[in-house]
């Protein structure tokens, strides 16, 4: 398959979606129960692997997609070698940051901003958060060494059970103080733009409980394991109800807490410390207390629309940009081909 016909193929899974949320009846993804998630998940897969078989994978990823499918956490250890990731954050201190959690969003509700470019140490640590612009971290070096590399490909491959799709990367400082701007994705939420999605996350700053670590419920983004820890729960809340919740949940934190108290997993580890989730499962970043933190998400599905940024012409990559096709078709959510 040529570069050309990777939009080609992203119009016809996504004809293919709405096709299968027709038949269902409903209109949104967080309006699906979770038997028919899997139904139109399988559908689309198999709409991707028709066009772009699969790259077959060993074990080792199919341990990753089940523990993604179960506990919603797979650990992938150190995300960089340790001069690539300085050389990726020496890069970074350089480079104005926007006040908000994701810059120049589609998502009106993310993409608040002032757009006054500010760097670290003049003026970014004022507000509650500070993003790099999309094409400032997609040209960030090494930052394509982390993202494509094959066992993250492999186990997001073996969980959406396709070839994934990028379509959304961001790196972002979370700063300490006291702030009345909105607390956005620091409060427990699902990810909901897609209906199946994992997501790679590294620290480029050292995280521990008062920097901000990434909280995860284990299970709650499995239908079974949710079932079973919302039993006898005093808000008589029902699995049925929170597969299809508002954004930030319909009850307080302090509900997820104290239901998942035995379940809450606290990601800590060194700059460098990398890890997927599938954020269709509850999690939140918590506010940092001590020090800033600095972290990247990289999203992958099925297919690449809704787009969340303008995507970038494949020559700002220059030999960055990748030579095989299945690390092309990866970028095709992000990068425009010239």
């Amino acid at each position: 398959m040529q570069t050309d016909d990777f939009g080609k193929v992203d119009a016809r899974t996504a004809m293919t979606f709405l096709r299968s949320m027709s038949e269902v009846g409903h209109q949104f993804i967080n309006s699906l129960s979770d038997d028919q998630r899997r139904l139109w998940a399988n559908v689309l897969a198999e709409a991707v692997n028709q066009q772009l078989p699969a790259v077959p994978v060993g074990q080792t990823a199919q341990d990753a997609a089940h523990q993604l499918e179960e506990d919603g956490i797979y650990n992938l250890g150190a995300g960089l070698p340790a001069d690539q990731l300085e050389e990726l954050r020496d890069y970074l201190l350089e480079c104005p940051v926007y006040n908000t959690h994701v810059y120049e969003s589609f998502n009106a509700a993310v993409r608040r901003s002032d757009h006054v470019p500010r760097t670290i140490g003049l003026g970014a640590e004022a507000f509650r958060f500070g993003a790099y612009a999309f094409p400032t971290l997609m040209m960030a070096p090494h930052l394509l060494d982390f993202l494509l590399q094959p066992r993250i490909l492999d186990a997001a491959t073996a969980f959406l059970g396709a070839a994934p799709t990028l379509y959304s990367v961001n790196i972002w400082w979370s700063f300490p103080g006291q702030y009345a701007d909105i607390k956005y994705g620091q409060h427990f939420h699902r990810d909901w733009d897609h209906g199946k999605v994992c997501t790679a996350f590294m620290y480029l700053t050292d995280v521990d409980m008062e920097t901000g670590p990434h909280t995860y419920l284990a299970g709650s983004n499995n239908f079974r394991r949710t079932k079973e820890v919302l039993d006898g729960n005093r808000w008589h809340m029902t699995a049925e109800r929170l597969q299809t919740n508002d954004f930030c949940g319909p009850e307080p934190d302090e509900f997820y807490l104290e239901v998942w108290k035995d379940h809450v997993r606290h990601l800590t580890g060194p700059a460098g410390s990398s890890f997927m989730t599938d954020t269709f499962g509850f999690h939140r970043g918590e506010e940092p207390v001590r020090a800033p933190r600095l972290a990247l998400w990289a999203r992958f599905s099925l297919f690449g629309a809704p787009p969340l940024h303008e995507k970038i012409p494949r020559s700002r990559l220059g030999d960055a940009y990748p030579a095989d096709e299945r690390r092309r078709y990866a970028l095709r959510g992000l990068v425009e081909p010239d």
